[in-house]
C-alpha cells in the first residue's frame, strides 16, 4: 500500500507490534529481520525527504497552525531526551 492510502494509526499499530515482538520474523510476519524489513524502509523514506530520525528523543508536543483551507499544518515538534520532560 502507498503511504498516502492508509491511516497513520494503522502504521503506528503495526510498527509498535513489530517493535515489541523480537520474534516477529520467527512468526513469519516479516520476511527477514524487523530492522531490515520494517525500520530501514521507513528510515529511508523519511531521510530521502530531508527528515531525520532521533531515536533517543521523544516527541512531547506536535505544534501546528490552521492552513489556508482550514486543515492543520505541522509547524514543529517539541522533543526531549528519553526520560526527561
Amino acid at each position: 500500500l502507498d503511504c498516502n492510502d492508509i491511516s497513520a494509526r494503522c502504521m503506528l499499530t503495526i510498527f509498535q507490534f513489530f517493535a515489541t515482538k523480537t520474534d516477529a520474523s520467527k512468526l513469519r510476519m516479516l520476511n527477514g529481520s524487523p530492522k531490515e524489513r520494517l525500520l530501514k524502509p521507513i528510515t529511508d523514506y523519511v531521510e530521502a525527504r530531508g527528515g531525520r530520525l532521533h531515536i533517543r528523543w521523544g516527541c512531547r508536543e506536535v505544534m501546528y497552525e490552521d492552513g489556508p483551507d482550514g486543515t492543520p499544518v505541522v509547524t514543529g515538534l517539541r522533543v526531549s531526551k528519553a526520560g526527561e520532560e
